[in-house]
């Protein structure tokens, strides 16, 4: 099908024929069909939209559904152009609003009334009223709109309420919880095999797009690009290889940590006490935590602090202790135990807090940079999270500078939510057996060589994992076409055998090979995991690189882990809080804390029926509705009166999170990390300098700037602001702190915060309007379109109005008292407080 994109041919790596084959006959067939792609991004569902479109032709229900949180699906759907000059035009294309109405994105190319054919819906919440879902056909259904149990199963009556024929289900994770649910229910199931692959990827058969065009930087998706690329190693054959850290004292206690954990646990199983027993679980965590480090365990607690959500290692341990004191009755019988695994711990975090010990994960990493740098290849490290990804980053900065700046433009330092919009490189490098919702990640594509660090106590865990995943994929690749099987299975493949590659899958020639090294045909992974003999006699060096047993039950274990975090609400800010009591760079967090923590006098505190309330200077404003007008206005605070009604959003900054989640799924990462870097490397300066909040005041001052006043400064300082008022500020701070790389691209920086914060305020904007119209019970006429400086498709639709938590991001007050002349702590401004 010769499609356009911006006036250019839309290039498809060579596996897309197939996919596309086997969505139009699921959809023909009206038979349910399940996709595990060889790449990890889902990323022409559009394409595979309007192929299905034209296979309906002549059906009577008109419409499909595509289920994404990739955006850049919708966006390119918009601007495709089919084998006639109105192939898009004459399917228009709308989102799914919170309330199950559509917003239109394209009009029909004859009338603006005609319906929709293509409806988009970000996330899994998002299900179209009745009257809309009773014209879809299909559901082109992507993993990564998440997975709840109770949206899954409201999907599943929504869908059965409908009636819909078609389910396409996008798979990445084989051992996740969606193909869980319908592995069992589909039609069939596509996985590939190496030799199918290659036989679709003989780059110029017939005459096709040759690889080299395929990758060639014009090419037309640019994620064409990186998929050709992907593929590219899949089809090569990937090497696998653990790194076990076996050797030196940081490998020596945690050997000791764990052997205080296992009697811990013997205990507890005699004692069965309760607190015991989540004692024990959020030890075992917290070892796991502390496992997954590869960063100073300084930096990982003031990224982790920052975070916000993020508990940090030493508060774990702090948790620990407090559990420990809270102990009563017969669970006392075990604080000796627990006692001696807190101080295993304590012992612990010394020795990953030494800059100079290189005998453990953070060395790998260096030697790995290293190595990458003097052979000129590429280097992608796969931290935990966002929080330890940032530490590791600032800690390279903070204490190997120099090699930093040049190892940096070969080394890529992303997370398992950002791995898949990387572009390959020649060797990847995981922090760890992966947490068990990320264990797809052991079969990336993103390195030809793939190594996992691990410590002997991991090494069970690793092999569990992989035999746990080779397992999944050959129960999911069909071993032959048309596949084995009871007459009411393998249909799709069955009917279109001809046209599929069908290449058996290829014997296996050792039948005594371990559960973790697959079949060399299967796309799975390969990987030898030493015995713990081998480990145990030093047989297994560095060089060789990986190795833990897998958690049972880890959903199970995640509800614990909640359960303990919130139970410890006593505990205070031993919640996880780092405050340093370093002196020198660590004085930035430690001051931060006082800074936040000082009174302010003379506030207006206002309090709403709902508990909530809000303290802020008098002069401030806040949103109120006047039900009599049908207006919302800014009132200052001490204008505002009793009975009346703010709409507040609860926190600004989580809301700024949910923009950058969304460049992020757009593709445009670089928007990010570019509004971001001025305040990463200001902060990762200030602290290799160790400087104070009067050496860097100084500092500032030196240079041409304007003077300000102290809170300007310790907003900078402390990094409490998104981006300084004034762009020359910004100029004077990279001249005071020699950021040359943030000063070399100061218009970018400048205008890729702008723009978030552009985004982020319109968002806010339409959200109040939202909310003003349910209370004057009229329907809200609100622009989905989101207007930005780089002319980006962002849609109002695109986002949740609730956090993390599922808790609501936009409230609703009515004022019931006001206090005035209160003192509250700075960090409490602006801030709508829970009951």
């Amino acid at each position: 099908m010769g499609v356009t994109l911006e006036n250019a041919p839309y290039e498809l790596p060579p596996t897309e024929g197939t996919h596309s084959l086997l969505v139009r006959t699921a959809i023909r067939e009206e038979r349910d069909l399940c996709l595990i792609p060889p790449t990890l991004r889902q990323e022409y569902l559009d394409r595979h939209a309007l192929e299905g479109l034209y296979e309906m032709m002549g059906m009577d229900r008109r419409a499909i559904m595509i289920m994404s949180r990739n955006s850049d699906i919708r966006d390119r759907y918009e601007k495709m152009v089919g084998p006639f000059q109105f192939s898009t035009g004459r399917w228009p294309l709308s989102s799914v609003k919170s309330d199950g109405s559509l917003v239109p994105k394209t009009q029909h190319y004859v009338t603006e009334d005609a319906p929709p054919a293509v409806i988009y819906a970000k996330w899994a919440t998002r299900l179209p009223n009745p009257e809309h879902a009773q014209a879809i056909q299909a559901v082109l259904y992507d993993e990564n709109v998440g997975f709840d149990e109770e949206r899954f199963e409201a999907f599943e009556r929504w869908r059965a309420a409908a009636d819909i024929p078609t389910v396409v289900y996008y798979i990445r994770d084989p051992l996740g919880n969606t193909y869980d649910r319908i592995k069992d229910e589909v039609d069939s199931t596509w996985m590939w095999t190496k030799s199918r692959l290659r036989k679709v990827c003989e780059w110029t058969r017939d005459g096709g797009a040759t690889y080299q065009s395929l990758v060639d930087p014009e090419t037309i998706p640019q994620c064409t690009v990186r998929e050709t690329q992907l593929l590219k190693n899949k089809t090569s054959g990937q090497s696998y290889e653990p790194h076990v850290c076996n050797t030196g004292p940081v490998a020596e206690q945690f050997e000791r940590v764990w052997s205080a954990y296992e009697d811990f646990q013997t205990v507890e199983g005699k004692i069965d006490e309760r607190d015991l027993m989540l004692a024990k679980f959020y030890l075992r965590d917290t070892v796991s935590r502390f496992s997954r480090l590869v960063a100073l365990l300084e930096q990982s607690n003031v990224y982790r602090a920052n975070h916000g959500k993020a508990t940090t290692l030493s508060g774990r341990i702090g948790a620990l202790r407090q559990m420990h004191s809270d102990l009563t009755g017969d669970a006392q019988a075990g604080g000796g135990a627990l006692q001696q695994a807190i101080y295993e711990l304590e012992d612990l975090a010394e020795l990953l807090n030494d800059p100079d010990n290189q005998a453990w994960k953070r060395g790998a990493v260096l030697s790995a940079m290293l190595q990458v740098t003097d052979n000129d290849e590429g280097l992608i490290i796969v931290a935990p999270d966002e929080p330890e990804a940032k530490a590791l980053e600032a800690d390279l900065y903070i204490n190997r500078r120099k090699f930093w700046v040049e190892a940096e433009e070969r080394v890529t330092i992303c997370t398992p939510n950002s791995i898949n919009i990387e572009s390959p490189a020649d060797h990847l490098l995981l922090y760890g057996p992966p947490k068990y919702e990320d264990r797809w990640i052991l079969r990336s594509p993103h390195g030809a060589n793939v190594s996992v660090l691990a410590y002997p106590h991991e090494l069970g865990l690793l092999f569990s994992q992989a035999s746990s995943l080779n397992h999944a994929v050959e129960a999911a690749t069909p071993r032959q076409i048309p596949p084995e099987g009871p007459e009411d299975t393998g249909r799709i493949l069955a009917s279109i055998a001809e046209e599929l590659p069908r290449t058996p899958l290829s014997a296996e020639e050792d039948r005594n090979k371990p559960p973790t090294v697959a079949c060399s045909d299967l796309d799975g992974v390969q990987i030898s995991i030493p015995d713990a003999d081998s480990v145990e006699k030093g047989e297994i060096s560095g060089s060789q690189t990986f190795k833990g047993h897998e958690q049972a039950d880890q959903n199970k274990r995640d509800r614990v882990n909640s359960l303990i975090e919130r139970s410890l609400a006593k505990f205070g800010q031993a919640s996880g809080r780092y405050t340093p009591s370093s002196t020198g760079g660590g004085e930035t967090s430690s001051s931060q804390s006082e800074w936040e923590r000082r009174d302010v006098d003379g506030c207006i505190e206002l309090i709403g029926q709902d508990g909530y309330r809000m303290a802020n200077k008098p002069e401030k404003t806040v949103e109120v509705v006047r039900l009599d007008a049908e207006v919302r206005v800014s009132k200052e605070m001490s204008k505002v009166i009793e009975g009346e009604i703010v709409v507040s959003v609860r926190d600004r900054m989580e809301i700024r999170s949910h923009v950058e989640r969304q460049l992020f799924d757009m593709g445009e990462a670089e928007v990010v990390v570019k509004a971001n870097k001025w305040k990463d490397h200001l902060a990762r300066e200030i602290e290799r300098r160790g400087d104070t909040f009067e050496e860097f005041k100084q500092r500032i001052e030196q240079t041409g700037i304007e003077p300000k006043g102290d809170g300007a400064y310790r907003n900078w300082y402390h990094g409490t602001i998104t981006m300084p008022k004034a762009r020359d500020s910004l100029y004077y701070i990279t001249e005071a702190y020699d950021l040359d790389e943030v000063q070399g691209e100061l218009e970018v920086c400048w205008t890729a915060n702008r723009t978030i914060r552009r985004v982020k305020n319109a968002l806010i904007n339409k959200w109040l309007d939202q909310a003003q119209a349910d209370l004057l019970s009229k329907a809200a006429d609100v622009d989905d379109l989101i207007d930005n400086d780089f002319d980006l498709d962002i849609r109002l639709s695109d986002f949740e109005k609730v956090d993390d938590e599922g808790e609501d991001l936009v409230l609703v007050h009515q004022i019931k008292e006001i206090r005035h002349g209160v003192t509250v702590p700075h960090s409490y401004l602006g801030t709508w407080r829970t009951p």
